[in-house]
């Protein structure tokens, strides 16, 4: 009993220490920043079949 608790500690204690993986973007992958401040109270958002973001307020 006390041999699988140790077993279970040293396991869960080397996967909690493990370092987070970041995925890579996919290729063609575009990044673009629109910075608008007169949004006072945005409600929600919806994607455009074009990758365009329309925020309602």
């Amino acid at each position: 009993m006390i041999r699988t608790f140790l077993l279970a500690t040293v396991i869960v204690s080397a996967v909690g220490f493990a370092p987070p993986t970041e995925a890579a973007p996919p290729a063609g992958f575009q990044l673009s920043e629109v910075i608008n401040s007169g949004l006072s109270f945005p409600t929600g958002f919806e994607f455009a079949p074009d990758g365009r973001i329309f925020i309602l307020e």
